[in-house]
């Protein structure tokens, strides 16, 4: 079994829209190595830093997971992960 990782926040932003904050969030390998660039994504969770989080691309599916169509947003964080178990 391996344990996967998604993207975490890594610290938040004085940022906010409409009590929203913002999260820079980096993405991972299954071994916790950085992959990619990181992105800044509104939370729409609560996330807390260093959680691994699930994050929403696309602006029109990202509003929507805030629960505001059409809202100018590149990135959502829709939930917090706990774990993620892979079986070989």
């Amino acid at each position: 079994m391996h344990e996967s990782s998604a993207p975490s926040s890594r610290r938040r932003s004085i940022a906010s829209s409409k009590a929203r904050s913002c999260c820079w969030c980096s993405r991972s390998n299954i071994d916790d190595t950085p992959r990619g660039a990181a992105l800044l994504a509104v939370d729409g969770v609560g996330a807390g830093v260093d959680e691994k989080v699930l994050v929403v691309l696309e602006g029109r599916a990202a509003g929507e997971a805030l629960g505001q169509k059409g809202a100018p947003v590149d990135a959502a964080i829709v939930g917090i992960i706990d774990t993620v178990t892979i079986d070989d």
